[in-house]
């Protein structure tokens, strides 16, 4: 079950407005995963190599093999399989079916606030300030992040090379390698809190499309791909390090406060996924099998929330909300049963 609860996980993290975390807190292991992530610190690797240098394989074995790190294992997994797997499925329902595929997560999220809520041990009513500012966070980043006027600066560069003759995949410098482990640090550390998108952050840097378009070429195994995975990849490990320490430590000593803060947060995200956004029509320069094209009147989708175009548009998101709705409380059934 925990390599399903990662794929789930993984899902979640690659699609703009929806949080990892989220379904981690969604699913019951948001806290332990938090615990399992945080054992991982230098005092930690040093015992463990060091009983590897001495010879002391039982003992490291035992220290390696623990259930926290096996639990984490399945969930890593489980969540790199689904990203591998899920990134061009993705690509193509968020393109072609973009409003159904919302109304899902927006089903999903709305009934999902019931269990960090049922954690709370003392509801205060002081403590909704926590709520108002976790709320007003995720809208605010996400009425910062407008999608369409990322794809047109990735377009107008994609243009200026397309007219200079640099028609082919060239080599990143080392400061876009930089740059990227810095994002990758930025994003893991903003996809931890529930209801915060990490892909969001990706597409306020510009770099939403070329990490999702590098993971969905990763079978043909070009190496500037590869390379620039790996810097996303190292900012990744070190941000989550480093940022899942202050939240056990706010878990440890300010329980219900955080537990309100992150109800905030889930309420705030949506406003991210809301299924209906307005959207303008562009011709864009875009990179087609390694080879920049010229793609006219595409639909791009804002930031901006708006109504459903026609009453079939609306059924089918609904339905689709409906399933999700569903979806989540067979998840609160099953988190239920776990808990007795």
């Amino acid at each position: 079950m925990s390599f399903i609860f990662g794929a789930i996980i993984g899902i979640a993290d690659i699609i703009p407005g929806v949080s990892g975390g989220t379904f981690a807190l969604v699913l019951g292991i948001y806290h332990r995963l938090l615990h399992a992530v945080a054992v991982w610190d230098v005092k930690y690797v040093k015992g463990l190599l060091g009983k590897l240098l001495k010879g002391k394989f039982k003992e490291f074995f035992g220290d390696l093999f623990t259930d926290d790190n096996l639990f984490l294992c399945k969930i890593v997994i489980g969540d790199v399989v689904a990203i591998l797997l899920m990134s061009r499925l993705m690509k193509y329902l968020l393109a072609n079916h973009y409003a159904p595929t919302y109304g899902f997560f927006f089903g999903l999220i709305l009934f999902s606030v019931y269990l960090p809520y049922k954690m709370v041990a003392k509801k205060r009513n002081l403590y909704i300030f926590w709520l108002i500012l976790g709320l007003a966070l995720t809208v605010f980043i996400s009425a910062m992040v407008d999608p369409s006027t990322k794809v047109l600066q990735k377009s107008t560069s994609l243009q200026k090379m397309f007219i200079y003759g640099a028609n082919a995949v060239s080599s990143y410098a080392i400061t876009e390698y930089v740059s990227l482990f810095l994002v990758g640090a930025l994003a893991i550390s903003v996809m931890v809190l529930p209801g915060v998108s990490g892909s969001f952050i990706l597409l306020l840097f510009g770099r939403y499309s070329q990490i999702i378009g590098a993971i969905s070429r990763l079978n043909r195994g070009n190496p500037d791909d590869i390379m620039l995975l790996l810097a996303f990849g190292l900012g990744v490990i070190f941000g989550i390090l480093l940022f899942v320490r202050m939240l056990n430590y706010l878990f440890d000593k300010f329980k219900d406060q955080t537990l309100y803060f992150l109800i905030g947060l889930m309420l705030g995200s949506l406003y991210a996924i809301w299924p209906f956004k307005a959207c303008r029509v562009a011709d864009i320069y875009a990179k087609v099998d390694g080879t920049i094209v010229l793609l006219q009147n595409q639909s791009l989708v804002t930031n901006k929330l708006a109504l459903p175009s026609d009453v079939r548009q609306a059924l089918t998101t609904l339905g689709f909300a409906v399933v999700g709705m569903l979806v989540m409380l067979w998840f609160i059934k099953y988190e239920g049963k776990q808990g007795k």
